[in-house]
C-alpha cells in the first residue's frame, strides 16, 4: 500500500489440528515475488530492506502468493 491511509489492508487468520494460517490482503498494486533479490548475496547485505520475505519464509512451513503479490498466505504446522 505504500503507505497509502486510504488503502485497506485485511488480516485472517485460521487456526486448526494442523496449522496457524493467516492470509493478508492488501489493496496495493503487488510486486513481482517471482525475482526476489537473495538478502544474504553480498551486493545485499547491506540494504536497509528486502528480508521480510526471507524472514517469513524461514520461519514458516510455507508462503504462497497471489493476485501479483498483493495477497501472501502464510502457514505455520502445530507440529
Amino acid at each position: 500500500n505504500k503507505f497509502k491511509e486510504a488503502l485497506l489492508v485485511d488480516l485472517q487468520f485460521e487456526l486448526n489440528d494442523e496449522a496457524y494460517s493467516f492470509q493478508i490482503k492488501d489493496q496495493g498494486e503487488g510486486f513481482d515475488y517471482t525475482n526476489i533479490p537473495d538478502p544474504t548475496h553480498p551486493d545485499n547485505l547491506e540494504k536497509p530492506d528486502g528480508r521480510g520475505i526471507f524472514i517469513m519464509e524461514s520461519l514458516s512451513d510455507e508462503v504462497k502468493f497471489q493476485d501479483k503479490g498483493s495477497v501472501v498466505n502464510i502457514k505455520f504446522l502445530r507440529k
